[in-house]
């Protein structure tokens, strides 16, 4: 009468050492499988610039650490903890105008770019009004890169003087010339745009013998010769 239950024992025995053996089995692949899985942190998602271009401005003769302005933030969301990135301009600034930074909060790596400060040149819109920069992310533990690129405008200031071309004129009146004659028109440009462009004429010494209009640059005589 024992027997039967000797047997379902020994197969309940043998059924609980093949389950262990199951265990035994799974736990090393588990164990090099997670391994596989953090050896490659930086492959899930790929570094990459929010944008491939960017809009951003700058006003002509700014001073040396200004940084530029722009309507969106600009740089890479940080997807790894074990990321390092660094900006660098590649491209764009034959100039070396520029310097591109990097500054982390939470979980962006912004890029911001500034002038630069020394003896480099000035920016002068009526030289050059705008640059397109080539910024290369790089992630310094994987090497790992990424590019984008902004383009600055340099905006105006009012900065130049209207110039007079010719420089000097001559007119020869006679006597007998009638009151609100047309006797001259001066003309002078100025290379500053919009509304820092604009000018109006005005003799430099009060006189009643001549007046110029404002705007169109006509010189009447007003006076008896």
């Amino acid at each position: 009468g024992a027997l039967p239950a000797q047997r379902f024992w020994g197969a309940a025995s043998m059924e609980s050492h093949l389950t262990m053996l199951l265990l035994l089995l799974l736990l090393p692949l588990q164990h090099f499988g997670n391994c596989e899985g953090t050896s490659k942190p930086h492959s899930t998602l790929p570094m990459h610039f929010t944008q491939a271009h960017y809009n951003a401005t700058v006003y002509e003769n700014s001073a040396a650490k200004t940084y530029i302005g722009h309507p969106v933030k600009m740089g890479i969301y940080i997807t790894d903890s074990l990321w390092d990135i660094k900006y660098k301009i590649i491209s764009g600034d034959t100039e070396n105008l520029f310097k591109a930074e990097e500054h982390v909060l939470g979980d962006f790596c912004f890029l911001r770019i500034r002038t630069k400060g020394g003896n480099t040149a000035i920016l002068n819109r009526e030289v050059k009004d705008h640059y397109i920069l080539t910024v290369k992310a790089i992630e310094k533990n994987t090497n790992v890169e990424a590019r984008a690129k902004v383009r600055v405008q340099v905006l105006d200031t009012n900065d130049l003087r209207p110039l007079f071309s010719p420089t000097s004129y001559s007119v020869s009146l006679p006597e007998n010339t009638a009151l609100r004659t047309s006797v001259a028109r001066v003309s002078a440009t100025d290379a500053d745009i919009g509304t820092n462009g604009e000018f109006y004429y005005s003799f430099k010494d009060r006189t009643d013998m001549f007046a110029i209009h404002p705007t169109s640059g006509i010189i009447v005589l007003t006076g008896r010769l």
